[in-house]
């Protein structure tokens, strides 16, 4: 029986293997918990038992979703079966209990079927996050307590079983019921104590996290009323399982009068209960079985009934898990009893039983479909309930992440419309509209979120994701601040606050909060970056490497992390290990132009030119339009002599990049080939762009104080530029020295081109420079002479360079 129905259960709920994580919970209970999502260690541990998060105290589950991410890591298939193997489990363990207890073999059969396969399970065991609902719930009450608070009522449960199927308690005449009563409650005591701490821990936990809500928020009328017909719901949804959802919107939270049960619905519902509770007490000598079961499952629904209101759903699907229970033992030991000795019983229960459980499948496997993933969903419930604010919510959440913010935004306000004071879908459509670019209009929303809530602190961190984008960085660190005074381990701030403060150049202050980010979620590849950068920026290299590779361990199939982790290392002067880091990310990448030029410039760096060449080529192959493989490969055409070939690639790149950097680049190959007025046109060019680029202002000066014909030199203006590049460069490099010295001339001020020939000669010898020096010896001789130096003098002689 027990391999029958492990089989069943497990064919029939096999289907969420292929499904998602849903957006809805999930994220906080799996898919974006850093706590959970590191697994089993004393930090996570601790936490589990600690917190407060997602307003409940329960620590078993926490756990056991740690142990989830430890095996399969973020894997939802395997997080999906793992709920299925706990639903197989409860399944087993119900009908082994109810066999032991009763000795009604094909009964206890048929109830475990029932519960295993109902419809209704279907939200329990298709959603990761409704784990909560069942581990082992029905194995140990302490734990089962710290799975699901939900279990308060559990030492009531023991006492209906005490009743039946234990039988002991006695009704018949004589018997000292009184007596027998009070032992057995005395021996639940424990039990009580359990569940009156677990009763007041949750309730102060629900309530710190806002999810209960006040009398005043909805008073005890509705709450009754919304209790009384869900009772009778949850019956209707056994027995015609169809219009399922994963949130039914509470009429009264939701103010939607039209679709607040009228007063014949509340009458029958009170009715009815009434008289099945009426006829329960009064068949508890003949059938306990039916009394203990429908009390069981009225007992076991209080909690979460609405009495004491916790969230703003009427009902949910996932509370029925343990109650219906209850009605399982009512049906089938009712009709066996009914049919039990009657011609032709038999086959009728065994007919009834098999057409339950195919119809049970059929309609399971046909809700499950439903739970595939997170879009399906939320249109599915869309579908079924009507005036649903959460399910447009959560759909337009979905389709935000899906990378259509077009679409979610009619979710959003379909969701405000329903509910004006809904402060997380002003948050999410601020989320879209900043991804539209209406950067304007985001902000009011962000802004409408504080005007509810004023300590939601995502909301701080899109304001200031805003105010970055429209150029506004200081009040946008104001803006991320705030979210991490309300929330100090929001690493999503810390992050941010990291880039703005990076941008600004304050790399000590950046690195301090990208260091908090990766505290809070040492995963967090792209703020583990983030500090390595601004660790380099510091010259703190070491540093900056050590964060790194361990980014590489944590990912080693990152290519990007690999890249990182090599320029750091080409910076360092390590090309060796850099060359190996760009191999694996060519490795990892192989159609990636990007690795194969950070391969060839390690490889350029070495010495390889032809190897290093080979790798540029092919960048170019995979990407023709990769400005930097152009630039790499024509710097080094350059260095052999190439220049035809250089010229080409650095005209190349100009189209693709139009910076300084490639008009610098193709202005330096013109010049070297011997087209000194052809380069001026691309130097002056780079100037424009980057004023203070001491390279391109030294090279333009020399050129204009030493080119071979007169109308295109202008000493005024070679000085200007040269004065600017020896300033910037604080007059410690002996070539601006140089270009300056031969401006000085050609401007007729030979005293001062003395005297800085002089230096410049100085402080190449000083620096080993013996070429530069030579060359600025021979200029002296020209300036003592009252002669300016070109690149050529009258009679034709070459004049060393400097």
């Amino acid at each position: 029986a027990c391999l029958v129905l492990s089989g069943i259960t497990l064919a029939t709920f096999w289907p969420v293997a292929r499904h998602d994580f849903i957006i809805y919970d999930d994220p906080d209970y799996v898919s974006e918990n850093p706590h959970v999502q590191a697994g089993l260690n004393w930090n996570s541990v601790a936490w589990a038992f600690r917190t407060s998060h997602t307003g409940n105290w329960h620590p078993v589950t926490w756990l056991s979703h740690m142990l989830d991410c430890q095996v399969f890591g973020l894997k939802p298939g395997y997080h999906h079966l793992m709920n299925v193997v706990f639903h197989t489990a409860n399944t087993l363990l119900l009908f082994l209990v109810l066999n032991r207890m009763t000795a009604a073999f094909w009964r206890s059969a048929l109830v475990a079927t029932l519960f295993a396969l109902h419809p209704l399970h279907v939200e329990s065991v298709a959603w990761v996050k409704a784990k909560v609902f069942y581990t082992f719930a029905l194995l140990l009450f302490a734990l089962g307590l710290m799975s699901k608070p939900m279990l308060v009522t559990w030492p009531f449960v023991l006492l209906l079983l005490d009743s039946w199927p234990l039988e002991r308690l006695r009704y018949e005449p004589g018997s000292r019921l009184d007596r027998d009563f009070l032992r057995l409650v005395r021996e639940k005591v424990p039990f009580f104590c359990l569940a009156t701490m677990s009763g007041i821990v949750t309730f102060l936990v629900q309530d710190k996290g806002r999810s209960v809500l006040s009398i005043g928020g909805l008073p005890l009328a509705p709450r009754l009323v919304n209790a009384a017909v869900s009772y009778l719901e949850y019956l209707r949804k056994m027995i015609w399982p169809a219009d399922l959802a994963i949130f039914y919107p509470h009429p009264e939270i939701w103010h939607r009068a039209s679709d607040q049960p009228s007063l014949w619905q509340i009458a029958v519902a009170v009715l009815f209960l009434t008289a099945i509770s009426a006829f329960a007490v009064l068949r508890l000598r003949r059938q306990p079985c039916f009394a203990v079961g429908w009390l069981w499952y009225l007992g076991t629904l209080v909690p979460v009934i609405g009495i004491v209101q916790v969230g703003t759903q009427a009902m949910a699907d996932r509370y029925s898990y343990v109650p219906l229970i209850g009605i399982f033992i009512c049906l089938v030991w009712g009709a066996a009893e009914l049919l039990a000795h009657r011609r032709g019983g038999q086959p009728v229960l065994v007919a009834m039983a098999v057409a339950a459980a195919i119809t049970c499948v059929a309609i399971t496997r046909q809700q499950l479909s439903h739970w595939r993933d997170s879009i399906v969903l939320f249109e599915h419930a869309l579908a079924v309930t009507a005036n649903n604010a959460v399910a447009h919510f959560n759909l337009g959440n979905a389709l935000g992440r899906q990378g259509n913010p077009g679409a979610a935004i009619p979710h959003f306000r379909a969701a405000l419309q329903a509910d004006a004071s809904y402060a997380d879908a002003h948050y999410s459509m601020g989320l879209a509209l900043t991804e539209l670019g209406k950067l304007e209009d985001a902000a009011r929303e962000y802004r409408a979120v504080f005007r509810l809530r004023p300590g939601h602190a995502p909301a701080r961190d899109g304001l200031g994701t805003v105010l970055w984008m429209l150029g506004k960085p200081d009040d946008a660190l104001a803006q991320y601040a705030e979210a991490v005074r309300l929330k100090p381990d929001y690493y999503f701030a810390h992050f941010n606050m990291g880039r703005v403060l990076s941008s600004q150049r304050r790399f000590a202050d950046a690195a301090t909060h990208f260091a908090e980010a990766v505290r809070h979620k040492p995963d967090y590849a792209e703020a583990r970056t983030g500090l390595a950068m601004a660790l380099a920026a510091q010259g703190k290299l070491g540093e900056a490497q050590t964060q790194l590779r361990e980014l590489v361990r944590l990912f080693p199939a990152n290519a990007e992390a690999h890249i990182n982790l090599g320029n750091l290392l080409m910076e360092a002067g390590q090309t060796r290990e850099a060359e190996t880091c760009f191999s694996n990310a060519l490795r990892l990448e192989p159609r990636a132009a990007e690795n194969y030029v950070q391969e060839g410039k390690a490889l350029a760096t070495q010495g390889k030119v032809e190897a290093a060449a080979a790798r540029f080529t092919t960048a170019v192959r995979l990407k023709e339009d990769t400005a930097e493989a152009h630039e790499n490969l024509g710097l080094l055409r350059a260095q052999q002599g190439r220049f035809d070939e250089a010229v080409a690639r650095f005209k190349r790149v100009l189209q693709l990049r139009p910076d300084a950097q490639a008009y610098y680049h193709l202005g330096l190959a013109l010049a070297i080939q011997g087209k000194p007025e052809d380069a001026v046109i691309y130097y002056t060019q780079a100037v424009h762009l980057k004023p203070d680029w001491p390279e391109a202002l030294n090279d333009l000066a020399w050129i204009l104080a030493t080119h071979p014909q007169a109308k295109a030199r202008n000493g005024t203006e070679a000085v200007r530029l040269a004065e600017r590049a020896c300033q910037l460069s604080g007059g410690k490099v002996a070539r601006f020295l140089g270009t300056l010295d031969a401006a000085y001339a050609e401007a007729g001020r030979f005293a001062d081109a003395v005297n800085a020939a002089e230096k410049g000669r100085e402080l190449a010898l000083l620096a080993g420079e013996k070429d530069i020096a030579q060359a600025a010896e021979s200029r002296l001789i020209l300036y003592r002479k009252q002669r300016a130096y070109h690149q050529q003098d009258p009679e034709g002689h070459k004049i060393p360079r400097q």
